[in-house]
């Protein structure tokens, strides 16, 4: 049997083993030399990443959760056709203690970014058990009143995955924001010349979409209610900035209900909660289309509520299901957004976001 696997083209042999899953492609590594080489090489790789990411059967997402017991923060692995059995995997914060002690910057292929108050950064690959640690910054000289905001993806066009950090060294100081970049190819990190003319209200980016992160952003902290959103552009290595949907905002300026970043149907999203007496009575996503000569649009999809059960809007996935929190048990629940079935999970801890992943060899 062993000869006619050997004999297989090359290309028939990729498409058999493109399908299987992580654990099953690192076993057969050890097969023989020919298969290691291939397995390993880089578009193999891709490959795989591909035909994962185009798979209907691929229904995992990732939620993060913290509870006051230790271990205090969870991730877990989540299907949407088994949410009864969620798989909580062993990350590399395992000592964080407070909510704010470990934030998950994002998935993206693969991979989850995660960092501390202390300024490590890790790239985990959570289905290879693999970790980077890449903590070597550019710019080290962060005092007690700067703050630091961090960013991750992908660059479509060289195939490279970047982090970036945009530093305030000093809020005593007013000093200007600075950007540094990591290259996962080049391992190294190197500060860019960029403008930042406005300030992050969270200390990570709050999606990723089609490789490029995208944050919630004022342009002064003192005017809280005037917000926009700001997207890096991972192969340009520029910011943009993006005006909430006119239908979201009141007369005088200021934003309707709780929004949430999403992805939906491969698009940038923001979830819009309106709430009553403390439950949610509707939630509406808004896409925005494609840009021409910098003008932006928003077209609303979806339109659910109210949602029994459901105190906190959570966020949602990328096929529209979103996802909420009963303040009271502190149990995960998703809502169906076409049928707006209820779906309950067995995470039973506050839910701190959830996060779209698929399996990878990246590493």
């Amino acid at each position: 049997m062993a000869a006619d696997w050997n004999n297989l083209p090359e290309e028939l042999l990729v498409e058999v083993l493109a399908r299987l899953p992580v654990k099953g492609l690192l076993q057969s590594k050890s097969v023989c030399k020919a298969w290691l080489g291939l397995i390993s090489s880089r578009s193999f790789i891709l490959t795989h990443l591909n035909h994962a990411a185009a798979d209907p059967n691929n229904k995992t997402f990732i939620a993060h959760s913290y509870q006051v017991i230790s271990p205090n923060h969870r991730i877990s692995l989540l299907r949407l056709d088994d949410l009864d059995n969620p798989v909580n995997l062993e990350h590399p914060f395992p000592s964080s203690v407070s909510p704010g002690e470990m934030e998950v910057v994002g998935s993206c292929n693969g991979l989850l970014c995660l960092t501390d108050p202390l300024g490590h950064i890790r790239l985990w690959n959570p289905a290879m058990r693999r970790v980077r640690d890449i903590s070597d910054f550019a710019i080290s000289e962060v005092d007690s009143t700067g703050e630091v905001s961090v960013g991750f993806g992908h660059d479509g066009v060289s195939g490279d995955y970047k982090v970036v950090r945009i530093v305030w060294t000093s809020r005593s100081e007013k000093s200007p924001g600075r950007v540094e970049v990591y290259s996962f190819n080049q391992a190294s990190w190197r500060e860019i010349e960029v403008e930042v003319d406005f300030e992050l209200i969270h200390g990570s980016c709050r999606v990723i979409v089609k490789g490029n992160p995208y944050w919630m952003a004022l342009a002064h902290r003192w005017e809280v209610h005037k917000q926009f959103f700001v997207s890096f552009d991972v192969h340009n290595e520029v910011f943009s900035k993006i005006p909430w949907p006119d239908q979201c905002m009141n007369p005088n300026g200021r934003r309707q209900g709780y929004g949430t970043l999403t992805e939906f149907q491969e698009s940038f999203a923001v979830a819009v909660g309106k709430y009553v007496e403390g439950r949610i009575l509707e939630v509406s996503i808004w896409v925005m289309d494609d840009n021409t000569g910098g003008e932006y649009s928003w077209t609303k999809k979806i339109s659910v509520g109210p949602i029994l059960g459901v105190n906190r809007l959570v966020g949602c996935l990328k096929n529209g299901e979103i996802v909420g929190e009963n303040n009271i048990e502190r149990q995960l629940i998703l809502c169906d957004s076409t049928t707006q079935e209820i779906k309950q999970t067995q995470v039973r801890i506050r839910t701190l976001g959830v996060h779209n992943y698929v399996e990878s060899l990246v590493n």
